[in-house]
């Protein structure tokens, strides 16, 4: 699994940066460009053309045709949201140890709204009203690419050969390392060495664990919401606002 997102390497060392790290920043700086060549291309020359070789040619001989001819298509909105998230989560996952991915993803977003913008106004059919169902979606998966984010910032500011940092606090650092290695154990030893024991990880683990708890924290809070709603709808409201949730 290691060698899907870091290639030959199991942690992120200078070679890392200078051979994948590389990689990615010229994929993504490829990815800002490549996702709009298509659609521009065909709604600025293709469709033009062929609408004009139906004309000359006299190939749409009925309205129905002629129609069909000066149709800009239809704007493929699942397509557009899957490259924005797709960007999104690569950026938020590396990131971190390579800055400028957020420059890349500034300049993605402004011309995805620019050409989106573009075709959408002059060159496509008008799209269906769509409602907020696959917006949700996509909000719903934020919050892991935020985990994703903040959990490996922390793995890569840990390689001591990149960031030297010093011990936390000694008499911390002194209890962790009793943590055996052997066993599941060895998976708490390599977080406590690598998240808990530095200066340069701590703001970000303890970041980390408080998010975490506010998403947990936000989850039982809507399962109270529910709770409270169906007290409503059950007639026995003297109960539910006890609470101090706010019913709908």
């Amino acid at each position: 699994m290691v060698s899907e997102y870091m290639g030959d390497y199991s942690e992120y060392t200078h070679d890392w940066y200078v051979v994948q790290g590389e990689a990615v920043m010229v994929t993504m700086a490829i990815q800002i460009f490549a996702p709009h060549g298509y659609p521009l291309l065909k709604a600025i020359v293709l469709q033009p053309f062929t609408r004009w070789l139906k004309v000359k040619t006299g190939s749409a001989v009925t309205q129905t045709q002629l129609n069909e001819a000066f149709e800009g298509g239809e704007f493929e909105i699942d397509t557009r949201y899957a490259f924005i998230l797709n960007f999104t989560f690569i950026v938020l996952f590396y990131g971190g140890g390579i800055p400028v991915l957020y420059l890349f993803a500034m300049l993605n977003f402004f011309i995805t709204y620019c050409v989106d913008k573009l075709l959408v106004v002059r060159y496509l059919d008008q799209p269906p009203m769509y409602d907020s169902a696959l917006a949700a979606s996509f909000s719903k998966l934020l919050p892991m690419a935020v985990i994703l984010h903040i959990g490996n910032t922390g793995f890569m500011f840990s390689n001591g050969e990149i960031l030297r940092s010093n011990p936390f606090n000694e008499n911390l650092s002194y209890l962790l390392n009793q943590i055996p290695t052997v066993g599941p154990w060895s998976y708490l030893n390599w977080f406590a060495g690598r998240f808990l024991t530095r200066w340069n990880n701590v703001l970000i683990t303890f970041t980390l664990i408080v998010y975490i708890i506010m998403l947990l924290f936000y989850n039982q809070l809507k399962k109270l919401a529910y709770v409270q709603n169906l007290l409503v709808a059950l007639g026995l409201k003297f109960l539910a606002t006890e609470s101090e949730i706010t019913l709908r």
